[in-house]
């Protein structure tokens, strides 16, 4: 089967309560299915209670998601790109949205594997498992997640069918999506449980709401979509009431009825005996993956639960170039998986297994003097927030012990683009031999070069250049940042960059991707047009009243309380 053939699944994890171990079932089904050789995405769709990064977080780059960008980001992207390629005022109505396709942005805009990063492991067989997380973690978060309209998003933008192509695109491209829903009933967990999936894991506790909830959930995602797989799954069984297990149990299979897969009350007897999860007190303290606890081949573990319910996930999967063979549990060695343990328990540092530092995929190489590393860090994060934090390489990712020299020249070859920061520290003591070899081999090997004027900092003389070996560095035209650093200035580089990447010269720029590029009228020499600035600036005008906001509530609430305690002084004499 050709790779144009390949068609995997969707798989929704839902829960209609929080707390039944939803998350730490699919990021264990996730790493058992990439390690049997599936190539599997792990999506967090939780935007309100996002955390299936902590699973995964010894493995992947950026731990804390402070520079990932994810699914708040990629629907806030979209509806900015659909704005700028039409006014405002316009919607999407069917006619219209049938047509969005046909757009130039349109592709790029609604792909969502795009996001999707490395979980850094060798896992054999040819698996992969890769991770998109709810969004880019920090301060705005929250801010950006209650501010997004999903409601414009489908009826002015089109949304219903942007998330099909996404679909599709996730389908062809991994062989097992694993979605994680929100909990309840809310925009985001319609969009998981009804237009996405192909199977709907439903987790649910042994308690009334739990299990009342998630049956209703289940039958009205079924009866919008008849082709969807329900798959319920008792999570968190305790057996030490014997007597309620077993009513709770019956309730259960009661109440979810004709859902459950078989066609006859035997197979769907043997289901449910299959399917339950016990709860394992150990995975309530740390987000940890059972694949370093628990020992393959052992009963009654949650590696064993794991085990049995990638197995049905798989069981019915469309047809792909990997075959329906058994999920099983693959052994490591002893000395990697206490390693691993150890760093989820917090008894070790993450650096005791670290990856070996990874170029692959950069787009642009940062080539500085240490006499001008204190502009270099603002301007690194800068455009790791931009362009994603695997795509801007820097020497301090290095940990000691690596070939610095060696690496670095890897990374050049394998970027688009080459930014040479000239701060005031080369008027002192010039670039130094490690920034000249850089840009040596940059140009000698066709890299754009791109001159980065920081701190006040101006090029130096063509002479000065030349007895350094940088002569050709005075016939290049220069970025210059101000100081403090803007948004603009970064957009514009961000845009040279980008261009860089494509292989196209970069005057005139059009608006670098993921948004349309604006009518050759409105273009500007770099960066987005004004109109792309007015709406991203409106944007941010909108988080900073919201912050504003907050702080005035909160120091309302302050004065509200002195006043309070003010009083009971008072009375108290």
């Amino acid at each position: 089967m050709t790779e144009s053939d390949r068609r995997g699944t969707i798989v929704t994890f839902y829960s209609f309560k929080g707390g039944t171990g939803r998350t730490m079932m699919l990021a264990n089904v996730a790493w058992l299915l990439a390690a049997n050789g599936y190539r599997v995405l792990a999506v967090d769709w939780d935007l309100e209670a996002p955390g299936m990064h902590r699973y995964f977080r010894p493995f992947l780059a950026d731990e804390d998601l402070k520079l990932t960008d994810g699914v708040i980001d990629f629907a806030s992207d979209y509806c900015v790109a659909a704005t700028l390629a039409h006014s405002a005022s316009t919607s999407y109505g069917p006619a219209q949205a049938r047509d969005l396709e046909s757009e130039p942005w349109f592709a790029d805009a609604a792909d969502l594997t795009r996001l999707a990063v490395p979980v850094q492991w060798e896992f054999g067989q040819g698996g992969t498992l890769e991770f998109v997380a709810a969004g880019r973690q920090g301060a705005s978060y929250s801010t950006r997640v209650n501010g997004f309209s999903w409601r414009d998003f489908y009826e002015k933008f089109g949304g219903g069918l942007m998330l099909d192509r996404a679909a599709s695109l996730m389908r062809k491209r991994f062989d097992v999506v694993l979605l994680d829903s929100r909990t309840g009933v809310s925009d985001t967990s319609g969009i998981c449980t009804v237009q996405l999936p192909d199977t709907l894991v439903t987790c649910f506790t042994l308690n009334n709401q739990s299990v009342d909830g998630a049956a209703g959930v289940a039958a009205s995602a079924r009866r919008q979509n008849a082709a969807l797989r329900v798959l319920p799954v008792p999570m968190r069984i305790d057996n030490s009431e014997t007597d309620k297990l077993d009513a709770r149990r019956l309730y259960a299979m009661q109440t979810f009825g004709s859902l459950v897969p078989g066609d006859s009350d035997g197979a769907r007897e043997a289901y449910w005996a299959d399917v339950e999860v016990l709860y394992v007190p150990y995975y309530a303290y740390e987000e940890s993956l059972a694949a370093f606890k628990d020992r393959p081949g052992q009963a009654y573990t949650l590696l064993s639960a794991a085990e049995r319910l990638a197995n049905l996930i798989v069981s019915e999967r469309p047809p792909g170039p990997v075959p329906h063979t058994p999920v099983h549990a693959v052994r490591m060695s002893e000395s990697r998986r206490q390693e691993v343990l150890a760093i989820y328990e917090g008894k070790a540092r993450r650096s005791a297994t670290s990856p070996e530092v990874s170029v692959e995929g950069a787009t642009v190489f940062v080539s500085y003097s240490r006499v001008d590393g204190r502009y270099v860090t603002p301007l690194y994060d800068r455009l790791a927030e931009s362009l994603g934090m695997r795509r801007v390489f820097i020497d301090s990712a290095f940990v000691p012990g690596d070939d610095w020299q060696a690496a670095a020249e890897r990374a050049i070859a394998q970027s688009a683009a080459v930014l040479v920061v000239v701060g005031p520290g080369w008027e002192e003591s010039g670039p130094g031999d490690f920034v000249a070899r850089e840009v040596t081999i940059a140009l000698e090997s066709g890299r754009r070069v791109i001159p980065v004027l920081v701190g006040g900092a101006t090029l130096p003389a063509p002479d000065v250049l030349e007895r350094h070996g940088l002569g050709r560095l005075a016939s290049l035209t220069p970025a210059v940042l101000p100081d403090p650093v803007t948004q603009r200035d970064i957009d514009r580089l961000v845009a040279a960059v980008e261009l860089a990447s494509e292989g196209r010269p970069t005057t005139p720029a059009p608006t670098p991707y993921p948004f349309p590029s604006p009518a050759p009228s409105s273009a500007a020499p770099y960066g987005r047009s004004a109109r792309s600035d007015d709406v991203i600036e409106s944007v941010l005008k909108a988080e900073r009243v919201n912050v504003r906001s907050q702080w005035i509530a909160i120091a309302s609430a302050l004065v509200a309380l002195v006043s309070v305690v003010a009083a009971l002084l008072v009375l108290l004499r």
